[in-house]
């Protein structure tokens, strides 16, 4: 009949026979900076998503595979350009959860919430324990 289906359906094939890496690079565009942009639909928080190997990943991680290879267990995928949707395989690093945080609170993407030294809250209520008990101490 050649209705919508038949269409979508000739649509998906020709999406299934291109690699990972075709695909990243259809639907992405090249910014001044050199950052390779998603250009379909974005996540609230920044991120984008293309399925793969029947699961849905983010478009940066889906990136390093295709250009740079597997991501090692335990490895998150970090932007050096902290633009979430950005795929250009020269602005992923790999790095640990722990770097991941740290990089986001260096660059003020995200407030220290483990702070060192007095400001530590463990610190804070200790110090006030031992407040406490001085006061408690001076009273007899």
């Amino acid at each position: 009949m050649g209705g919508y289906d038949e269409i979508q359906e000739e649509e998906m094939k020709g999406i299934h026979s291109m690699t990972l890496a075709e695909r990243i690079i259809a639907k992405t565009k090249v910014n001044e900076n050199g950052c390779r942009l998603w250009q379909e639909s974005l996540l609230k928080d920044g991120y984008a998503l293309i399925r793969y190997k029947g699961k849905k990943i983010t478009v940066h991680r889906a990136a390093w595979m295709a250009f740079k290879g597997p991501i090692p267990d335990g490895m998150s995928v970090l932007h050096s350009c902290d633009i979430r949707h950005c795929t250009a395989e020269e602005h992923l690093f790999l790095g640990t959860y722990a770097d991941n945080s740290k990089d986001a609170v260096t660059k003020g993407r995200q407030k220290n919430l483990f702070p060192s030294g007095d400001l530590h809250p463990n610190r804070i209520k200790k110090l006030k324990k031992l407040q406490r008990l001085t006061r408690l101490r001076e009273l007899g």
